[in-house]
This record gives C-alpha cells, sequence and structure tokens, in this order.
C-alpha cells in the first residue's frame, strides 16, 4: 500500500511541477508581449503660423497618462499602438490623433477663440470708422471707439501725440494699471 502511495504522490508532484513550470513560461510570455508594445513617441506642437506652443496637455483616451509640451512646443510620451492621444490647449481647438506605428507625431493646432467663451471684454474696431473722417492723428481717430480706451492729450497743444490707456486706472480705491500700456502716436 505503501507503494502505491509513493507512486500517486510523485505522479502528482512531477504534473505540479510541470504545470507550474507551464504556467510561468505562459506568464512571462504574456508579459513580455505587452512590453514590447510600449513605446516612445515625440513630436512638435505649433500654431498655424508655425510657432511652437508651450504648455500644451497631451493626455492619452482613457488612461489618466499625459504630458506637456516644454517651451520650444516639443513632447514625448509612452504609447501603446492603438493608443488615442488628446491635443489640447486653452483658445485652439482640440485636436485627436490614434498612435500607429510612427514614433514622430507633429500636431498644428487652430486658433479657436470665441466671444462665447471668453471670460474677459474684447471689442471690436470697425475700419469704417478710421477711413470715414481724416483725423490729426490715430489717437484722435480711435477716440470713444473701444469702450475702456482712455485718449489723453498731455500737452494741450494741437497735434501733440496723445497718451493711449486701454482700460486702466478707471477705479477710485485700486487705479491699477492699464491693460495696455501707454502708447505713444508718433507726430501726425
Amino acid at each position: 500500500m505503501s507503494n502505491i502511495i509513493k507512486i500517486i504522490l510523485k505522479t502528482f508532484f512531477m504534473k505540479s511541477a510541470f504545470l507550474k513550470c507551464l504556467l510561468f513560461t505562459a506568464c512571462f510570455f504574456i508579459a513580455a508581449s505587452g512590453w514590447a508594445q510600449v513605446k516612445k513617441v515625440s513630436g512638435k506642437v505649433t500654431d498655424e503660423s508655425n510657432n511652437p506652443l508651450s504648455g500644451v496637455s497631451i493626455i492619452i483616451q482613457g488612461k489618466t497618462e499625459g504630458t506637456q509640451t516644454i517651451a520650444d512646443g516639443t513632447y514625448s510620451i509612452d504609447v501603446t499602438p492603438g493608443d488615442v492621444l488628446n491635443f489640447s490647449f486653452v483658445g485652439y481647438s482640440s485636436q485627436k490623433v490614434k498612435v500607429e506605428n510612427s514614433a514622430i507625431i507633429n500636431m498644428t493646432l487652430n486658433f479657436s477663440q470665441s466671444r462665447r467663451n471668453v471670460t474677459t471684454s474684447i471689442s471690436k474696431l470697425d475700419n469704417n470708422v478710421l477711413s470715414s473722417t481724416p483725423r490729426a492723428n490715430i489717437g484722435s481717430a480711435l477716440q470713444g471707439t473701444i469702450s475702456g480706451l482712455q485718449v489723453v492729450n498731455a500737452t494741450g497743444q494741437p497735434g501733440a501725440s496723445p497718451v493711449i490707456i486701454l482700460r486702466g486706472g478707471a477705479s477710485i480705491n485700486n487705479p491699477g494699471g492699464p491693460l495696455v500700456g501707454h502708447l505713444w502716436c508718433a507726430g501726425k
């Protein structure tokens, strides 16, 4: 009876060792195939004028991994084939691109700021206003055409260059600085 038990135990442990070895080998190959698919994708993000964009967010869609472009508009990110990269930047339309076999993906983002999405004021100057009446200088032509624009003739002399201030110095308690500093108009 003891010989039968020894044979059964020996057979069980032999099969068990074989199964463990087989399972380990299968897990190794599955993990290795997953590691082989991860690759580094890099590129450059620019605007329509081919200027580099710094701070563009690049997120892998459906995952938490992402990166940002640096000052020269370049980026680098680890992806797997089939991932979708989402490029987004404030004031520009977002772009999505599916990662295929290319290791370099360059992207151009288009400016898409609209008045509806802006939290600040936007003023538009009509070209007809400037061309309809002759003025002594650009300052007097702009006066009264854009809200928040102050045109001040500091010297009082006719035809002198005025100081132009855009949205600044209008509060009693905190005069603050102008959005656009003093613009000096040269001559007539």
